[in-house]
């Protein structure tokens, strides 16, 4: 019951409450981006700290993320499906259903601070298969 409830509170936020605001226009000039151009700007940005991809760690659930956790994963970096589909979980290195993102933020902490193999152990340690 809580789930519909929830789903009905959504529902009426984005398609009555914020539709009547001014903030509608703003969401109507956004233009999300998918698939490859979400492996560019990675890419740019990496290149505009002056880092490359073994130093990244991306984060996606989807089809549109596949590309990028693909090339994050091959190349060293940390690549996280969260709460992912078939896509993301089968382009990654590690991946995590969760109600709560929180674990992404620790996931992506330790990644920082002792690479990739230290995730490994964190999430071995949690029973998790690390790909």
């Amino acid at each position: 019951m809580y789930i519909i409830r929830s789903i009905r509170q959504m529902d009426s936020f984005f398609w009555d409450i914020l539709l009547s605001t001014g903030f509608c226009s703003v969401l109507e000039e956004i233009k999300p981006i998918g698939g490859t151009r979400k492996y560019k700007a990675v890419i740019r940005a990496l290149d505009k700290e002056g880092l490359d991809m073994k130093q990244s760690a991306t984060i996606g659930d989807s089809i549109t993320d596949w590309k990028m956790l693909d090339l994050t994963r091959d190349t060293g970096g940390l690549a996280l499906s969260f709460n992912g589909n078939e896509y993301a979980v089968s382009n990654c290195n590690v991946a995590v259903m969760s109600g709560n993102c929180m674990v992404t933020a620790l996931l992506v902490e330790v990644f920082e601070r002792d690479g990739l193999g230290a995730v490994e152990a964190l999430v071995s340690d949690w029973g998790l298969a690390f790909y």
